[in-house]
């Protein structure tokens, strides 16, 4: 991947900053979104991504928009296969103080696929010396240090060994390991190569003001029919969508394994 002028990017998200030396709400706001933009606008793993979140991220104070730029900047190591730096930024999310249980549940996907990882080095290992694979995962309890035998939710692996369709008679051959929650997409291959929504199976149609509150109720509705409506408030959910954040200007959402920086609507 060619390198792009790291002046250029930084300038970039330095000039949002400069109409507020005191990091204002809506200046925060602002950056975020030209983030956002560079993540969904640029190929899968560009180096400005990262650019840009380390050039913003000493400069945030707002704790759902600091970690909305942490999870992009995770997104951005896992679509470029940078596995140990993806890791430390989502070990590094999940510390932070007053984390909304939906960013934690979303860290949880991925370290949980990456765990999986580690888990199938293990049974490759397993496979070099019996030429097997086991029928279980307990004999890799011996292993120093063992691998996760369980997903981040704390539930073991769902582990069986398959036949081969093309091989008769050829036992323990090929497996499945899935989390129980995850399913399918316990898979990280699968994962990454998910295409980037444009947007959440929910959309924002007007604002439910809450007198003497910071932030205002959101009315949502389904973008498929039927249409359905619901009112949320900041870190809320509503059909596997959850509201994170409800700015001046902006809303935060995550589903599932991504996150959407949307306008506020206005009333």
């Amino acid at each position: 991947m060619r390198l792009p002028n790291k002046g250029i990017f930084l300038s970039g998200i330095l000039a949002v900053f400069a109409t507020s030396l005191q990091g204002a709400r809506l200046d925060e706001e602002r950056v975020l979104g030209y983030l956002f933009d560079q993540w969904k606008n640029n190929p899968p793993g560009a180096t400005s991504v990262l650019l840009a979140t380390d050039a913003a991220i000493p400069r945030l104070s707002i704790g759902p928009i600091r970690a909305t730029v942490y999870a992009l900047r995770a997104l951005n190591f896992l679509e470029n296969e940078q596995i140990a730096d993806a890791q430390a930024t989502l070990e590094t999310l999940r510390t932070f103080p007053d984390l909304s249980p939906a960013v934690d549940e979303w860290c949880k996907r991925w370290l949980t696929r990456l765990d999986r990882e580690r888990v199938r080095d293990a049974l490759k290992a397993f496979y070099r010396k019996e030429v097997r694979f086991p029928d279980s995962l307990a004999p890799l309890q011996s292993l120093i240090p063992p691998p996760p035998l369980t997903d981040r939710w704390g539930t073991p692996w769902r582990y069986q060994v398959v036949p081969l369709k093309r091989i008769r008679g050829a036992e323990a051959q090929s497996y499945v390991l899935e989390s129980v929650s995850l399913g399918r997409l316990s898979d990280l291959t699968a994962a990454r190569s998910q295409l980037r929504p444009d947007r959440p199976s929910i959309r924002p149609i007007g604002l439910v003001p809450q007198p003497g509150q910071r932030a205002p109720l959101i009315r949502f509705e389904t973008t498929r029919t039927p249409g359905e409506q619901a009112i949320l408030s900041e870190r809320s959910s509503w059909k596997g969508v959850a509201l994170l954040y409800v700015g001046d200007s902006i809303l935060i959402l995550v589903e599932n394994d991504f996150f959407f920086v949307l306008r506020r609507p206005e009333s």
